[in-house]
């Protein structure tokens, strides 16, 4: 089943730094939810915002972590480019369909084998290791953390 991670924290809400040494970062927590599910209420986290409220300038921040994609093949990619355009030529082109499919396989056949352009590779792996790196990341952090203890217990 495809999973989210769900992360609500207790952050510094202005640009400028916080006063008196505070860290950004208060606490945070991170759950797992199924991926069709919408925003999830946390009950620890919220729960120590009614009862310790946290100093001026700080809020309450969601964000949510999607599952990296599954990428398809480079054969499965050639496929649906090559079907796409047989199909967009017999609509456009019914007499002359053979002449115009062959000719487009033949200016373009990097494209239709499935390739893509090496910047669009490249990007795409990056851009993948690093969302496979923060999914893993938060869920290894699943839970309630306090990051810097802002209440006096007296």
């Amino acid at each position: 089943m495809k999973t989210k991670i769900q992360i609500k924290q207790i952050r510094w809400g202005y640009q400028n730094e916080p006063p008196n040494g505070l860290p950004k970062l208060l606490a945070q927590e991170v759950i797992e939810t199924p991926a069709k599910q919408g925003a999830v209420k946390m009950e620890n986290i919220e729960r120590l915002i009614r009862e310790k409220r946290p100093p001026t300038g700080y809020a309450l921040h969601w964000t949510c972590l999607n599952a990296p994609p599954k990428r398809w093949k480079k054969e499965a990619r050639a496929k649906v480019r090559v079907n796409k355009m047989i199909s967009r030529i017999r609509k456009k082109y019914p007499l002359f369909d053979d002449e115009f499919i062959t000719r487009e396989l033949e200016n373009d056949p990097a494209y239709y084998a499935g390739e893509q352009p090496e910047e669009q590779r490249n990007f795409i792996a990056e851009s993948d290791a690093a969302d496979i790196q923060a999914f893993q990341d938060a869920k290894n952090n699943i839970g309630l953390k306090i990051m810097h203890q802002w209440w006096n217990d007296a």
